[in-house]
This record gives structure tokens, C-alpha cells and sequence, in this order.
């Protein structure tokens, strides 16, 4: 018997393609997709802090190291909303931009919650035994 898709192309995904997604479930297997999906989404928050931090204490190079990482988590996955923002981010903060790099950076943290939360309802419609995905 043939397991009945977790969401359909209607479904509200308003950050991740999540045709993307069903794609590289398929190519790394559900369980583990969904693992390294949960994986990014609980990091993500982490670097978020790690750059606010930053920011206060106008460590710059700190800030350049965070971005460029928070770049490289967000560019495993399409979502272009998020990504673009990240990629913004990283450039202005090297390019020496730092107001413009601050309000990137407010965009990102205001987007963040509903990215993060779309990442855990994708990997909880991949978990086993999933016919639903969870908000």
C-alpha cells in the first residue's frame, strides 16, 4: 500500500520550496532529511543569538563569522525568501555596510520564526508513520 503524501502543492508554504524538499527527502532518505532538517532548525535560533550578542558588543569580525555561517545553513535548502536575506547580510557586513547589515539583519530575525517553523513541520511530515504534518 502506498503511503499517502503528507501535504499537497496547496498546502502554505510561504518560505520553503517544498518541492525542493520532497526531493532531497527522497535522494537522502526520509529519516535522515528530516534529522538534518531539525538539525538546522534548532541552530538556526543559535546563530540568531550569536549575532545579536555581536552586534551589542560591536564585534564586527564576530558578526562577519556568524552571517557567513548563517549564510552557509541557510543556503542547503531553497527558500528564497530567507536565503536572499542571508546572502544580503553576509555581503553588506563584509562590504563594511553595518547600518544596512543591521536592518538585514532585523528582517532575518523577523522571518526567522516562520522559516524555523516550516522546517519542523516539514521534518515532522517526514518522521515515520507521519499522515499528517504537525504544526
Amino acid at each position: 500500500m502506498e503511503k499517502k503524501l503528507s501535504y499537497s502543492p496547496l498546502d502554505n508554504w510561504d518560505i520553503l520550496d517544498v518541492t525542493d524538499f520532497k526531493e532531497k527527502s527522497c535522494s537522502y532518505g526520509k529519516q535522515v532529511f528530516a534529522d538534518i532538517v531539525k538539525m538546522y532548525a534548532e541552530e538556526i535560533p543559535n546563530k540568531i543569538s550569536s549575532i545579536s550578542s555581536a552586534f551589542e558588543t560591536n564585534d564586527i569580525n564576530k558578526i562577519k563569522f556568524e552571517a557567513h555561517s548563517l549564510k552557509g545553513i541557510a543556503l542547503n535548502f531553497k527558500a528564497d525568501k530567507f536565503n536572499k536575506l542571508c546572502i544580503e547580510f553576509d555581503r553588506t557586513i563584509f562590504c563594511g555596510e553595518t547600518g544596512v547589515s543591521k536592518k538585514v539583519f532585523d528582517e532575518i530575525k523577523e522571518l526567522s520564526q516562520n522559516y524555523i517553523a516550516e522546517l519542523n513541520r516539514f521534518a515532522a511530515s517526514e518522521e515515520p508513520d507521519s499522515d499528517k504534518i504537525k504544526s
